[in-house]
């Protein structure tokens, strides 16, 4: 089309029969529409293709203004604005209506000349008009594309991030606003190792340079108001639009995933009556644990005494209570390092880490002081709470976990039987009385 057009000025500049003819030729077989408008802006001269274009015939088209076809400007506009056609020279986009009212999309290059004529010179334009309707859908579809991906990504539950060979955040998504509280240009050209705890094990350039094949990582991401929150993190390695390679990578909140696996995780460790560890916590790593800690470290079993009599006479919720009461008094006399664990029915496990036997007799003896004072501060209960404790220590790996564990058994029983023969004396004293 440029060609056209510097040929066409350089055919007005002749001004003679042979230009004329050529320009003719030219107009005839052209693939554009070219009309030429008089000052008054009527036809009189056109091709067969700006004729088809607007649907007239070419005899049709010498009966007709340019604000005939023109539906973006009104004559009075196209008057005023192309007041003098004499050294015309633009390009714009408009739109022509066709005979059957139709509208199409069309980009114009106006050139203006002054000719002479057998009654005196007068003012002339040639338009060269190339129908751009396809490409204005193009572009309208794009924008929408654009626009869709837009509103996808402002919107979506992912940050979207790309990140350069040094792992400097390139591009982020505006939606890290709404999600993280961050503005794009906060965090834009910042080492991404500034927003991620990883644990001591972990790599982040290994991390940032997975292909997304592994399913991610889950990370712990810094939030602009300083709360840490789980991000399930994936990259993709990718190249720019100049062949250089960058990581896309997608970041999905999965806190509240994070909160129902811990749920899980506690609810498979933990005792639900008594928020103690469990049995098959602390067989299968409580007393694995243990025997790596530092020696001495004691063990204490605690048996609720007359558990079976209470539920038989009172029933389980009065023996819930029970259990409960009774791992709220051992739990309140333990240090910090100690652990609590509910190995039975009516049986608990304490480990004692780093602690000798007359430690263990100490804290044994603040056990039965916290149950002495639940049993004076609970008036609810028709029975009074009793816990009968045995202990046993370890000094080196001479003795198993099981072995000790049967040692601190055997000294409960033993203790338990000590508590039934005061018992029993107690009350023959008082039969005596």
């Amino acid at each position: 089309m440029k060609e056209f057009q510097n040929l066409s000025e350089s055919i007005l500049k002749e001004g003679n029969e042979e230009g004329d003819r050529r320009l003719r030729k030219l107009i005839d077989v052209a693939g554009i529409g070219i009309v030429i408008l008089n000052q008054d802006h009527a036809v009189i001269d056109a091709n067969q293709r700006f004729a088809d274009m607007l649907g007239y015939t070419l005899e049709e088209l010498f009966q007709l203004h340019i604000w005939d076809w023109e539906a973006n400007m009104p004559e009075e506009e196209i008057r005023k604005e192309f007041e003098n056609l004499e050294g015309l020279h633009t390009i714009f986009e408009t739109r022509h209506r066709r005979k059957d009212g139709s509208l199409y999309d069309v980009e114009i290059s106006a050139y203006g000349a002054s000719f002479g004529g057998a009654t005196g010179d007068y003012n002339a334009s040639i338009c060269i008009c190339q129908d751009i309707s396809h490409r204005k859908e193009v572009e309208r579809q794009l924008r929408i594309s654009e626009a869709k991906y837009k509103n996808l990504v402002e919107n979506a539950s992912e940050i979207i991030l790309s990140l350069d060979e040094e792992n400097r955040i390139e591009y982020i998504s505006p939606n890290c606003k709404r999600l993280a509280g961050y503005e794009p240009e906060e965090v834009q050209g910042k080492q991404i190792s500034e927003f991620f705890l990883v644990e001591e094990n972990k790599s982040l350039d290994k991390i940032f340079s997975e292909t997304g094949e592994s399913g991610g990582e889950d990370l712990l991401v810094r939030h602009r108001d300083g709360t840490h929150h789980w991000y399930n993190v994936t990259c993709t390695l990718s190249k720019d639009i100049d062949g250089i390679p960058i990581k896309i990578c997608h970041g999905r909140n999965i806190d509240e995933r994070k909160e129902y696996e811990e749920k899980l995780h506690y609810m498979s460790t933990h005792d639900q009556l008594t928020d103690a560890y469990n049995r098959r916590f602390f067989d299968s790593f409580l007393a694995e644990e243990v025997m790596k800690k530092e020696f001495p470290f004691s063990l204490l079993v605690c048996d609720i005494d007359g558990l079976k009599a209470i539920n038989d006479t009172y029933g389980h919720g009065v023996g819930d209570q029970i259990i409960q009461k009774s791992a709220i008094a051992i739990q309140s006399s333990l240090r910090s390092e100690d652990l609590l664990a509910r190995t039975g029915g009516d049986e608990f496990v304490v480990i004692l880490p780093a602690t000798g036997e007359e430690e263990a007799k100490a804290i044994v003896y603040e056990i039965q002081r916290a149950v002495d004072g639940i049993n004076e501060s609970t008036t609810s209960l028709p029975v009074k709470l009793a816990v009968t404790i045995g202990t046993a220590t370890a000094w080196d790996h001479g003795l198993s976990i099981d072995q000790l564990l049967s040692k601190a058994d055997q000294k409960m029983y033993a203790n338990k039987d000590k508590g039934c023969q005061k018992d029993s004396e107690k009350n023959t004293e008082e039969g005596k009385v």
